[in-house]
């Protein structure tokens, strides 16, 4: 029963907050506050928006739509718009119910084409269900439904809010209290106190969705005094929100927040001033509300338009939705930081064992203008030698016979075979690659590997490979006065094809006795590198799987309480565990040789937002003094007056820089083969979060979890 309340609760914010692109509890109570100025009013969209996330639930409709109130604000709209035009009766209560029911199947059916053509529907079903009910009540009877007067429910309630705007009218600017009136004409308010709520809800939710409230007003403002300059205050409040709702839809929900962005939402006014002008001659013909028809049909264009593109840099769009603008811009930020130069396909170094770059990109021998992007490699000794003593052979090479594996899956296109090695110091320029192979790893995207040993290769042309294959030996045939190995990536199928630029995707650079991991990105001329190999250990702890589950006890201080955990993968193929008891998600990916966390949704003071944290990035390789680092989002890691200040500016410029780092250690003599992660976030701002955590690994899974944060210790143990 507990349960079920708190998911209707929950489907009830999301029914209220979704009408400003919202999910904030807080900003939900506002907003319901707000809708109540006008008692009728309130309680019609009450009762539409309670019947139709009720209503979804006996259909059994997709919960997470119900619970963000997919299903539902356009109902609330309809209810609102309606207990505006008609008094409270019984045969109202009846259109009442019957208009959010028709609302819902509305919604459904744009909620389907909504999911295949990646495109919102907005208050699309709330307008098409009001012009339907009030196309009908013209052939009502008389009494049948009964328009309201002016007064509203309540003469002493309405005219109270009316003395009490008006004396705020009087000490605020027109246009502030212009920005007021149409932030309450979303709910169908008139009063100016119902503004307030709603602009004081978006403030305390989101510095962004409140300054692009206010700058799509004002440039409707602007637009209208330029281009419709006859038309007065209180006829704009009634149209000016349309600006308001498009602003937020595009300067941050469906829109990554940025200077770029903003810059959309200004250029968007003369176009939706346009439809609205329009618009409004065509309903007005059939005495028909305009609302927010405008603000629908716009952004959907723009929408349209973004998703159309090739090439998506400038206007980022939103595809981990988190309903803040904050949120979503944020998680961005820590997503291009981590992986800006990530691809499609995921290159690997093709050897095993520690090898140097002794050619890098831009090299000074031969990686010039077409070859400017490839690798060479050998292998040296303490003192940087590449061969044991003469050097005058090349068996006195290290690299000379050693293994040369497929950096990725993929088909053997060419193979080159049947070139001699050269002697030390000697080149062969007429057959300048040697015995090569080249593989197709994906469309326009293919490896070639040169200068192998004649007669090693294992494999032949035509055949399937995977990513770590052994394919040949290393040589010295081709251009090659000592053994080497030649790897570059290029766009075409034949050998001698130019270069392309394409980061390795996870690599170890070892450095004295220090080891440091490498995500998507070119090694340098001179560094000594390694293929990470996964630990048996930590590659079973970190295996999650759809289905599993994690149960903890959590001790802090004299508390202690339980959390549980469960593995899920969407239909989207995204994995994420989520908490049972907060429903919180923590979207994660894996592969041979990398846990990490790409994304968390949910209540920060729940375990898994910890866990999240301390996990953040795990390499599954074994390595001595292996440094771990990565830049963390600033959202749960920063609070106070500086977070508010970083929200106000974050689209233009992001000050507050968390970071993780981890190492990993095997816990000696425990004869259980234990192994402790110890992971650190540090924020470079005097407010921020610092925290220490321990993840111990035992009989390949995760024993315990240990956070401290300044004074607070936090045990969690497996059960």
């Amino acid at each position: 029963m507990k349960t079920r309340t708190i998911d209707f609760l929950k489907a009830l914010r999301g029914t209220y907050c979704l009408v400003f692109f919202s999910n904030s509890s807080l900003f939900s109570i506002l907003l319901i506050v707000a809708s109540f100025i006008d008692p009728c009013v309130g309680l019609a969209g009450l009762i539409c928006g309670v019947f139709a996330v009720l209503l979804s639930k006996v259909m059994g409709l997709n919960p997470l739509y119900i619970q963000n109130g997919t299903y539902s604000f356009n109902a609330l709209l309809t209810g609102l718009a309606l207990g505006a035009y008609f008094k409270i009766t019984g045969n109202f209560l009846i259109i009442l119910v019957m208009a959010s029911a028709l609302t819902l199947l509305i919604t459904v059916l744009f909620a389907s084409f909504s999911e295949r053509n990646k495109l919102p529907f907005l208050s699309l079903p709330f307008i098409l269900t009001l012009w339907i009910i009030l196309l009908n009540a013209r052939s009502f009877e008389t009494s049948f439904l009964i328009p309201k007067d002016a007064m509203g429910c309540s003469v002493l309630w309405s005219q109270t809010f009316k003395d009490l705007s008006l004396q705020i009218e009087k000490k605020i600017p027109t246009f502030i209290s212009v920005y007021f009136k149409a932030l309450g004409a979303v709910f169908f308010q008139s009063h100016i106190v119902s503004g307030l709520l709603i602009a004081l809800g978006l403030l305390l939710y989101s510095r962004i969705a409140f300054m692009l409230s206010f700058l799509g007003f004002l440039s409707g403002l602007i637009y209208f005094r330029f281009v419709q300059g006859n038309l007065n205050d209180h006829e704009y409040s009634q149209v000016a929100f349309n600006y308001i709702l498009a602003a937020l839809a595009l300067g941050g929900y469906f829109v990554i927040s940025s200077t770029r962005s903003f810059v959309l939402v200004i250029f968007t006014v003369p176009v939706l001033g346009l439809l609205i002008t329009a618009l409004y001659k065509i309903t007005s013909f059939y005495a028909l509300p305009l609302y927010s028809l405008p603000f629908s049909v716009v952004v959907i264009l723009v929408m349209s338009l973004l998703n159309g593109r090739y090439f998506f840099k400038n206007l980022p769009l939103v595809y981990i939705q988190q309903f803040s603008p904050e949120k979503n811009l944020y998680a961005f930020q820590s997503f291009m930081q981590r992986f800006k130069n990530a691809t499609g396909v995921a290159i690997h170094l093709p050897f095993f064992g520690e090898w140097t770059v002794s050619q890098g990109h831009d090299g000074k021998m031969t990686h010039k203008e077409d070859y400017r992007y490839a690798l060479d490699f050998v292998v040296t000794d303490e003192h940087k030698r590449t061969f044991k003593f003469p050097g005058k052979k090349v068996t006195d090479f290290f690299c000379y016979g050693l293994p040369v594996l497929a950096p990725a899956d993929g088909q053997v296109i060419t193979i080159e075979d049947g070139i001699e090695d050269n002697e030390i110091g000697d080149a062969n320029l007429e057959q300048n690659w040697g015995n090569t192979i080249v593989i197709k790893h994906s469309e326009n995207l293919y490896s070639k590997l040169s200068h192998l040993k004649k007669g090693s290769f294992k494999v032949k042309q035509g055949d399937n490979i995977k990513k770590g294959d052994l394919l040949a030996v290393c040589g010295n045939s081709g251009r090659s006065p000592e053994p080497h190995l030649h790897f570059q990536l290029q766009s075409y199928e034949y050998i001698g094809a130019a270069t392309i630029d394409v980061p390795i995707s996870s690599y170890v650079i070892k450095s004295q006795d220090t080891y440091q991991l490498k995500f998507f990105e070119v090694p340098a001329e001179g560094e000594i590198l390694l293929r990470p190999v996964a630990s048996p250990i930590l590659k079973k702890a970190f295996h999650f799987i759809p289905g599993m589950k994690f149960k903890f006890e959590l001790e802090e201080g004299s508390k202690n309480f339980v959390e549980s955990w469960e593995v899920i993968t969407d239909s989207l193929n995204a994995s994420y565990i989520q908490c049972n008891g907060t429903k919180s998600r923590a979207y994660f990916s894996c592969n041979d040789t990398l846990f990490y966390f790409t994304g968390f949704e949910g209540d920060s003071k729940c375990l898994l937002f910890y866990f999240f944290l301390a996990a953040y990035k795990i390499v599954l390789s074994q390595f001595d003094n292996l440094q771990i680092k990565d830049r963390l989002s600033i959202e749960g890691t920063q609070k106070g007056i500086l977070k508010i200040v970083q929200d106000f500016l974050a689209p233009f410029y992001i000050f507050i820089k968390p970071e993780y780092s981890s190492s990993i250690k095997e816990v000696e003599n425990s004869g259980l083969n234990k192994i402790e992660i110890l992971s650190k976030v540090t924020s470079n701002m005097p407010s921020g979060r610092n925290m220490d955590f321990e993840i111990e690994l035992c009989e390949n899974k995760i024993n315990r979890i240990k956070i401290i944060e300044r004074d607070k210790c936090i045990t969690a143990k497996a059960v």
